[in-house]
């Protein structure tokens, strides 16, 4: 059989079979359960996507929260606007509502990491655009041990592995840890999130020189991610972004 013969029968045999997967074991909406059957790469049904609310350009560069119609790509919010932050910028790529929210904890509680790789492709398309200088590591947001051994793994890990894959970055997973286990940010109040998080981190790696992007699934104040590049600029980095999923 001619080589192109076997690839074109390759191909026939392999779509039935994902059809006939599709038939048995049909993908469900990860946000109302709906059947995802004939939508391939798909995790969303149509009306779910519609309702995630983007984030634009127009969002703090300092915590990346949305301003609203009137707000420029440059700005910073009310509460950001004249302080001397550690992040030179931060970015996210949806509202923690319907549609993202149910992707994040489908990929943080549920195991189901295959969502890690279209996540990135959102998040590096939302770096991208906001047009971030050159980088040259993508650091996770690290989990103390105690919650990995929990959890069985840390979400942040596979989203930094995926964005920086398609950044064409190295991923270091060692430079940041996780040396006190805290309180879930989001059951506490704004006031006491940046005390719950202080000196949570520790460097495990010399970064003189170095331009780093922290990728984290939320960020809701942004104290966690700036508590991570307090701590990177303390070991030498001398720009740390911020990347995030959800806002």
């Amino acid at each position: 059989m001619p080589d192109s013969a076997r690839f074109t029968l390759s191909r026939l045999v392999s779509g039935v079979l994902r059809f006939a997967w599709d038939i048995a074991a049909p993908t469900r909406c990860r946000a109302c359960g709906a059947s995802l059957f004939g939508m391939s790469n798909a995790y969303l049904c149509a009306g779910c996507l519609a309702r995630v609310q983007w984030i634009g350009k127009a969002a703090c560069r300092g915590c990346g929260f949305p301003l609203g119609p009137h707000g420029r790509s440059r700005d910073n919010c009310g509460r950001c606007r004249g302080l001397n932050l550690p992040l030179a910028s931060a970015f996210a790529v949806a509202r923690y509502r319907e549609g993202a929210r149910d992707l994040v904890i489908s990929l943080k509680f549920r195991w189901e990491t295959e969502l890690a790789a279209p996540m990135a492709e959102l998040m590096v398309a939302r770096l991208r655009a906001a047009g971030v200088p050159d980088l040259d590591a993508v650091l996770p947001v690290p989990l103390h041990p105690s919650r990995i051994r929990e959890r069985g793994y840390n979400q942040s890990a596979f989203l930094a592995d995926a964005v920086a894959k398609r950044l064409g970055l190295p991923t270091d997973h060692k430079a940041l840890f996780r040396v006190r286990r805290t309180a879930p940010q989001a059951l506490l109040g704004r006031a006491d999130r940046q005390e719950n998080i202080k000196d949570a981190f520790r460097a495990n790696a010399d970064l003189s020189g170095r331009r780093v992007l922290i990728v984290d699934d939320v960020m809701t104040t942004g104290a966690t991610m700036g508590e991570c590049a307090r701590t990177c600029r303390q070991a030498g980095a001398t720009r740390v972004h911020a990347l995030a999923f959800a806002r």
